[in-house]
């Protein structure tokens, strides 16, 4: 920790007399907007000082603030946390730890109903992707694609929908607008809807259980990550780390952490983590991905 800390230090120290913190719910911006008061609420009474929380519409949107010093830290998917570091060095301090594990899965899904039970019975159907550049939404299972020699344009009917976040991503293949879609998975993924994690958490179990995963991506993917930017004081970050590391040590604590970061611990991330992640985006959009 302490050496990834370290790399605060890159960049002059910026005093502040409050921390802010930003938030960009995969699941939405209003579930951004009700865990930034959560996150601000807590952080500003363990600290003993102002702590903001602010939520952005998206994750880019919030490696953008966190590149230009609008915020001093961040809670990145891992795909915005690989592109921000193309344009300034964060310093990556902690993941999350779901299920007794520090990475998720991506899975194609559909309606239940939809007498589709496998991906090869799926080509020529419309798809969704989540837009963005969503890791388990569209990044990892075109490099899938890829991986296999087939081209996803040509695969499924044209033209591709395009979802804002999980949500809407689980919505349009729940209402028929979309044969197929993609979401995040549980590590250790079941075969019937329970491995739909994006679903369940955005729309809930019961509209989860009209879905059916017909393939589930055998790439690991790291977990998301809380970041903090250049010349953030190094007992800043360290004191932060610290507060949302010990939410794992009390009920209270751990309650929390379910709602904000829907995992059972924080741990240690350093840089190392993301390679993969480099790979698959370049592999999916191409060598000017990681340009």
């Amino acid at each position: 920790m302490l050496l990834v800390l370290a790399l605060l230090l890159a960049a002059p120290a910026v005093p502040a007399s409050r921390l802010v913190v930003g938030l960009a719910s995969p699941l939405g911006p209003e579930r951004a907007k009700a865990d930034a008061r959560l996150l601000a609420a807590h952080l500003t009474t363990a600290l003993g000082r102002t702590v903001e929380a602010r939520p952005y519409d998206t994750p880019d949107e919030l490696a953008s603030a966190l590149t230009s010093g609008r915020v001093d830290v961040g809670w990145l998917t891992p795909i915005a946390y690989v592109r921000a570091t193309r344009q300034l060095k964060l310093a990556p301090l902690l993941k999350a730890v779901r299920r007794g594990h520090d990475y998720y899965l991506s899975a194609l899904f559909v309606r239940a109903d939809s007498g589709i039970a496998r991906l090869s019975q799926a080509a020529g159907k419309k798809v969704a992707w989540v837009r963005g550049g969503s890791a388990t939404g569209y990044v990892y299972p075109l490099a899938f694609f890829k991986r296999h020699k087939v081209d996803p344009d040509l695969y499924f009917a044209r033209p591709a929908l395009g979802a804002d976040d999980h949500k809407a991503e689980c919505e349009l293949v729940l209402s028929g607008k979309a044969d197929v879609g993609a979401t995040f998975a549980d590590a250790e993924p079941t075969s019937d809807w329970r491995a739909l994690d994006g679903c369940i958490e955005s729309v809930g179990e019961a509209e989860a259980k009209k879905l059916l995963p017909i393939e589930v991506l055998d790439r690991p993917i790291p977990s998301d990550v809380i970041v903090a930017r250049p010349g953030l004081p190094m007992d800043d970050a360290k004191a932060l780390a610290g507060a949302l590391v010990a939410l794992a040590t009390d009920d209270a604590g751990r309650k929390l952490l379910a709602e904000l970061f829907h995992a059972e611990r924080l741990v240690p991330a350093s840089d190392d983590d993301f390679g993969p992640v480099r790979e698959a985006e370049e592999l999916a959009l191409g060598k000017a991905a990681a340009k």
